[in-house]
């Protein structure tokens, strides 16, 4: 607690004891009276002055909290070090800093998300510059982060470091932010533990006594029986699986690099680990990674027009997968298509010979964007022309994603290639997926089943 909170509570405490022996007299005089209402008035005063107090504490707390438990590992390892072992082959002073040393500067630098680094780029020169004999470093942040790390502090073999934990939050949100993400089109759940189980609907036909898997409504007349009916309800279990990316940088490049070195490393690392997601999403096994839109049993293939002719994409073939498409999941669906496709959908034309993507007769503007008012979205997870996967007309808002809390793990290591003069950096994440809708749809009229992901034939002649 902070000591002017203390203060505060320790003087409440007081107060509240004058109060109550002004309150236990038999008889109270004005003047005890006036010192019991003093007292109260002071002691309300005061919890609100706790409370304001509380809450400026709370603010200031959040940011270290928000990072995960990364930082809480971090603070807890140097809070339980009582000396660190810095005898290790590289040109850190070898000692011990005594306890009260160790937690000082732990505190000090796990206060800040950054570590204490300006930025990416320093953080990672001076990791190189630790392991580099005849270069050396005498950081203090490196000291304090190689305890946290968890690495033997005997062995320089296996010394490893902290990745500052706002680097890694910039990795996740720009995971989330890429206009390549599909991550976030997803309904997304924390994951604290190792899973988490949904209860999802059990329904797979809209036809009467099927909605919700068995909910059954009745007209009835006065005094009549009411008839029972009960929905039927699945779990859907999600088990994030780890995804990582390894990546090696040369000593040369964090010696010359300067900030660009942090820029890459971030960059590519975001990159890796979005492409990894957003194909999982769409093509994910189910088997130690996530089940994915076209492995799913919810997935509706449209049935070429006859005649349209291989690796090809027609008008009837969009107004067909729209028609198959769930009415209550077209708001925030989208076309996800392989940019192989573009050449097609500029061709498209109404049956007056009219162009549909692209605005009449003018190559010289940009497509409209959009088709039958819906997003369309080129990405790389889509298969080529004239595959089933090409393009894919789905709401990711019915694709559940489970994200272990914490966001994006990462250490460094300066010893594991030692001998090619590179450090190794370490991004690890764990994400499972699977949509919500474990089969396509019976309409309550009508025998084309519909679903909130459906794609195009690649049966086409």
């Amino acid at each position: 607690m902070h000591p002017e909170i203390q203060e505060l509570v320790e003087r409440r405490k007081a107060l509240l004891e004058d109060a109550e022996q002004l309150a236990g007299v038999e008889t109270m005089t004005d003047d005890d009276e006036k010192a019991f209402d003093k007292a109260m008035a002071e002691v309300d005063q005061l919890d609100k002055k706790i409370e304001n107090m509380t809450r400026i504490e709370d603010a200031k707390s959040r940011g270290s909290k928000s990072v995960g438990r990364l930082v809480d590992t971090a603070r807890s390892s140097i809070v339980r070090t009582a000396e660190v072992d810095l005898d290790v082959t590289n040109e850190i002073p070898a000692g011990r800093i005594p306890q009260d040393e160790v937690r000082v500067l732990g505190e000090r630098i796990f206060d800040s998300p950054t570590f204490g680094f300006e930025d990416a780029s320093e953080f990672f020169t001076e990791v190189w510059r630790n392991g580099t004999p005849g270069v050396g470093s005498n950081d203090e942040r490196l000291r304090v982060l190689s305890a946290a790390s968890g690495a033997s502090q005997g062995s320089g073999a296996d010394l490893g470091f902290l990745v500052p934990p706002e680097f890694s939050q910039t990795i996740w949100d720009g995971i989330h932010q890429d206009a390549q993400s599909l991550l976030a089109d997803t309904d997304q759940y924390t994951v604290a533990g190792e899973s988490l189980t949904l209860l999802a609907n059990g329904e797979k036909s809209r036809a009467n006594g099927s909605r919700y898997g068995g909910i059954r409504g009745y007209w009835i007349s006065e005094a009549a029986q009411m008839t029972s009916s009960k929905p039927k309800l699945r779990q859907a279990k999600i088990e994030p699986h780890e995804l990582a990316v390894l990546a090696y940088v040369t000593d040369k490049a964090l010696r010359n690099g300067g900030p660009a070195v942090g820029q890459y490393v971030t960059k590519a690392a975001q990159d890796e680990l979005m492409f990894m997601t957003g194909n999982a999403i769409i093509n994910g096994t189910g088997v130690g990674k996530p089940l994915g839109v076209m492995k799913s049993k919810a997935v509706v293939t449209q049935a070429a027009v006859s005649g349209q002719g291989a690796g090809t994409i027609v008008a009837g073939n969009i107004f067909d997968m729209y028609a198959r498409l769930l009415s209550r999941a077209v708001v925030g669906a989208k076309w996800y298509i392989n940019q192989d496709t573009l050449p097609q959908l500029f061709r498209l034309k109404d049956d007056n010979g009219n162009l549909i993507y692209l605005p009449a007769g003018r190559l010289t503007d940009s497509p409209f964007g959009t088709m039958l008012g819906l997003p369309v979205v080129p990405i790389e997870y889509c298969q080529t022309l004239g595959t089933e996967g090409d393009i894919i007309l789905a709401n990711l808002g019915y694709y559940i994603t489970g994200i272990r809390s914490g966001g994006v793990r990462s250490d460094s290591s300066i010893h594991v290639r030692f001998e090619y003069n590179e450090t190794a950096f370490r991004f690890l994440t764990e994400i499972d997926g699977q949509p919500w809708l474990n089969s396509a749809i019976t309409p309550f009229k009508g025998s084309n089943t519909q679903s909130a992901f459906v794609t195009l034939s690649s049966t086409r002649t």
